[in-house]
């Protein structure tokens, strides 16, 4: 009787050990975990009134021979003040029995009028730094990818350029005459 206690208690020990090791890894009871995120493009510019579209690609490995959808979802946060711009996106990724994964999932981030980054779940500043923040079904982090600079720009009014431009080819016009007065001497 207490070998069966103490052989109990070894077992009781030694699946909270395995159960603690597996948390820590980040890797679920069926061997699914997230290897890497990355986030594209970098170093955005986008004009006001316009958007820019991002890709996340994740890649990941599971249990050979382990087909099943894991449900995960996403949300895409400004690095200063942690403000989420797009929340909670659900996806599935399934893999192919080979026990490595590839996913790719596009979000759309855009500029208003008032220059001011907008996502589907709330406003931004003018630019920041962004990243996606990868959760499990359950709401436990699984990864995150890395951070993006995201800017929106004014693109110049006509009426700027056409001023612009008639002062240099006022200038261009006097370096010009300059130049044959010195010649004709």
């Amino acid at each position: 009787m207490k070998v069966n206690a103490m052989l109990l208690r070894s077992l009781s020990l030694l699946s909270g050990l395995i159960v603690t090791i597996c948390l820590s890894q980040e890797v679920r009871a069926d061997g699914f975990k997230i290897t890497s995120a990355s986030l594209a493009p970098a170093n955005v510019k986008i004009q006001c009134g316009d958007a820019a579209v991002f890709t996340l690609t994740l890649k990941g490995e599971e249990m050979i021979g382990e087909s099943h959808a894991h449900q995960l979802r996403y949300s895409v946060i400004q690095v200063a003040d942690n403000a989420v711009l797009i929340k909670k996106v659900a996806f599935a990724v399934r893999g192919d029995g080979s026990g490595k994964w590839e996913e790719e999932q596009t979000f759309t981030i855009q500029c208003t009028n008032d220059c001011i980054l907008k996502g589907t779940n709330g406003m931004g500043a003018k630019a920041a730094e962004i990243f996606v923040l990868i959760e499990t079904d359950l709401g436990k982090e699984a990864g995150k990818s890395n951070k993006v600079a995201v800017e929106c720009v004014s693109a110049p009014e006509p009426a700027t350029m056409l001023l612009l431009g008639t002062g240099l080819g006022g200038v261009a016009i006097k370096v010009r005459k300059r130049f044959k007065s010195r010649k004709s001497r």
